[in-house]
């Protein structure tokens, strides 16, 4: 049987862009075909400064795109799949695909059973669980995320894929993850916990040595983290307004995180700095007091966290039913909050209290250290999963 990795998604800097540059080195080791879609540029960046040849040029590159993925994927016949990400792939191919073909679903986040893929209630901004039951109990306000497409549409492939759930086996990120999986398709539905890495961890250790000569801000809290509301940057915000005597860092611009909040943010106490891990937050990460990754979803493997975990002196995360940090055993390195802010600033309070901020060093390194995946695609072939 011929064998195809099919994701809707190709390499980029987001999270499963980053993935992919390992799931394509290794699928490829391993005999797959590999069948991605090719990732879009920003039109709106484009408009922005008036790129409008580019703009009628990406959009052309689009629907060829789009014709040349739809026909590789129809063509698929009597194979085995690993599928990567429905909602740019196209939930309609994998429900196809999953006639007469041997499907490999590997989960990357919870639109399994959420059209929002990240399971945040909108109004209360807490871990959303009502749609594992049914999708039809979906809030007015939540809408398909992050590919636009007709919400009732959305729901009727959560529902369709529920019924074609015990020909799939699912490959799960985490134990937590699993668990969401069975209680959304049923407790024999094929489940393997096949982790997730990305490479990143193993390259950061890799790469360089902290240099102690070297001067980098310190700061009391950090947060760690893509500026949205499911990863927790208004919690986070709001969290270091209420401390106002403490020091604050956000890797984004103040302007981003007002948009995504919806607010002006007026604090003095935080420090806003576009940066990424390779341009300046591994530093402030391996230097502060406190690393946040304050996800407020059922969160699988995050690489920040797996990050976060290795290189900072202490990180704490929100309490959640499904995330990946409960899976961690509390320390005085792994500290769990309460969504509530007001009790959550206590519990800070008394984090930042009981130690002085010093710079990092090896010694202090790796105390947790999360699971590395396995490879996914030996593990089909050989018949593990």
């Amino acid at each position: 049987m011929k064998k195809y990795l099919v994701s809707g998604l190709g390499i980029s800097d987001g999270g499963v862009g980053r993935l992919m540059r390992k799931l394509i080195v290794q699928s490829e080791a391993a005999g797959f075909i590999t069948v991605l879609r090719r990732n879009p540029k920003p039109i709106g960046k484009m408009l922005q400064g008036r790129q409008y040849l580019g703009v009628a040029f990406e959009m052309v590159l689009r629907i060829i795109d789009n014709i040349k993925f739809a026909w590789r994927v129809w063509g698929i016949r009597k194979s085995v799949i690993l599928f990567v990400h429905p909602q740019t792939a196209g939930f309609a191919r994998l429900l196809n695909l999953t006639v007469k073909n041997k499907i490999y679903f590997y989960v990357m986040d919870n639109s399994f059973f959420c059209i929002r893929s990240y399971n945040l209630n909108p109004e209360l901004e807490t871990e959303c669980l009502r749609c594992v039951s049914n999708s039809e109990l979906a809030l007015s306000m939540c809408q398909p995320f992050p590919v636009k497409m007709d919400k009732e549409k959305n729901l009727k492939y959560l529902e369709q894929l529920k019924k074609v759930a015990h020909q799939i086996t699912f490959l799960a990120q985490n134990l937590s993850q699993a668990e969401l999986v069975r209680a959304r398709f049923g407790p024999r539905t094929k489940v393997s916990i096949v982790g997730m890495d990305t490479g990143e961890l193993e390259q950061s250790i890799q790469v360089t040595k902290f240099d102690k000569n070297r001067v980098v801000p310190c700061y009391d809290l950090v947060f760690h983290g893509a500026p949205q509301l499911a990863k927790g940057i208004k919690f986070f915000i709001e969290l270091a307004e209420t401390l106002e005597q403490v020091t604050a860092f956000i890797p984004a611009s103040r302007k981003k995180c007002e948009q995504v909040i919806g607010r002006p943010i007026d604090a003095k106490n935080i420090t806003f700095s576009e940066c990424t891990w390779e341009t300046g937050l591994k530093d402030v990460v391996r230097n502060s007091e406190l690393v946040l990754n304050p996800s407020l979803w059922s969160a699988p493997i995050e690489g920040a966290l797996q990050k976060s975990v290795y290189f900072a002196k202490k990180v704490a995360v929100v309490e959640s039913e499904f995330g990946y940090e409960r899976e961690f055993v509390s320390s005085e390195k792994f500290i769990r909050l309460p969504r509530n802010v007001s009790a959550a600033a206590i519990v800070v309070q008394g984090v930042l209290e009981g130690s002085a901020i010093k710079c990092a060093d090896e010694s202090q390194l790796g105390i947790i250290f999360p699971k590395q995946s396995l490879n996914i695609f030996e593990m089909i072939v050989k018949g593990e999963v």
